[in-house]
């Protein structure tokens, strides 16, 4: 995932939790990137008319805007490290992932909001290059269609989630929101449906 993603990403948390306010500098310092790479992205949703300056700071003036852009962005099959098929439930492959795993997709809006708007079969989840060959063991390689998806993950990733999922080991909701996009199975729509309506509840009005 690029560091771009990761300063939208946190543009969209701080929205969606907080007020329309953001402050470069402290996204910068937060994230440890440069100034002029949050500038950068800045910039970018500025023109397409995401955001727009109110004195020293930018305010977002779309919501959605901004996530339809870095679901634009988003190249989920690139983060993809390892993929396997697990002859198993999806509860029992969720609950054999090694500690630090982070879920995402259909697994984490099951967590995040007890409840799922239709059956998954497919598990993702985002693993910490270090515990990587502990998840092959407990989930060896075969060459049946795969059911099991481990995406890169990255220190930003990690704390992203710890700060806005509420210690549950899950995405934050905006990069749920983007993974699911990015997901060609067919009920990865009904499933942002649904998000797209929890998104609402959380921040009145936000996807106007």
């Amino acid at each position: 995932m690029f560091k771009e993603e990761a300063v939208i990403r946190e543009i969209l948390c701080e929205v969606l939790y907080g007020d329309n306010m953001i402050e470069q500098k402290r996204i910068s310092q937060l994230l440890r990137v440069s100034i002029g790479l949050v500038n950068k992205t800045v910039g970018r949703l500025e023109q397409i008319g995401a955001m727009s300056k109110t004195g020293k700071k930018y305010s977002v003036t779309s919501f959605k805007k901004v996530l339809m852009l870095w679901s634009s962005l988003r190249n989920l099959q690139r983060d993809i490290v390892y993929m396997t098929r697990v002859i198993l439930p999806v509860r029992e492959i969720e609950r054999d992932l090694p500690d630090g795993s982070i879920l995402s997709a259909y697994s984490a809006f099951n967590y995040m909001f007890n409840e799922a708007p239709a059956d998954y079969s497919e598990v993702w989840a985002y693993i910490p290059e270090n515990i990587l060959p502990e998840v092959k063991t407990r989930f060896p390689p075969n060459n049946l269609p795969s059911n099991l998806y481990i995406l890169k993950s990255d220190t930003l990733l990690l704390e992203n989630a710890r700060r806005f999922s509420k210690g549950m080991n899950l995405v934050s909701v905006p990069q749920l929101y983007v993974d699911l996009w990015n997901i060609p199975s067919w009920y990865s729509k009904e499933y942002i449906a649904l998000l797209e309506k929890k998104i609402a509840e959380i921040k009145d009005g936000i996807l106007e």
